[in-house]
Formats: structure tokens, sequence, C-alpha cells
């Protein structure tokens, strides 16, 4: 899942909404899904935030069940 983080050069230069809030690996564009407050996710991961805060870790912004449905 994901890139090798180790592979690309500047990564620290990449902004923050390539990574997943939760994982902090670079999101795949193939994997990735959004939420409701457009931040990208994995699908693993926006479905453990929905069973368990609820509440994106960048904003706090209601994560629902049906964020975790579709791809961007």
């Amino acid at each position: 899942m994901g890139f090798d983080n180790e592979c690309i050069l500047n990564i620290q230069s990449l902004a923050g909404e390539y990574f997943c809030p939760v994982c902090r690996l670079l999101v795949h564009p193939n994997e990735a899904l959004q939420s409701q407050c457009t931040h990208l996710y994995y699908k693993r991961c926006l479905t453990y935030v929905v069973s368990t805060t609820r509440a994106c870790p960048y904003d706090g912004y209601l994560v629902t069940e049906a964020d975790s449905n579709g791809h961007i």
C-alpha cells in the first residue's frame, strides 16, 4: 500500500494533504478515499477513523461511513 517514502526525493517538501492523516504514508491516487472535509485517506485508515473517533485527525470534521465508500 502506498509509495515507498524512502525512494521519493524531497518528500519533506510535499504538501501535507498528500499524506494519510492516520498512517502518515504518501497516498497513492488509485487507493485514495476522500472525506467530506477533502482530506485523503487509505480505505483501511478511513474505516478505522469511522469505527473509533469519527473525527478527521486534521480538522476534527465528522467522518462517516459514507466517506469510506468512494474513491476520489
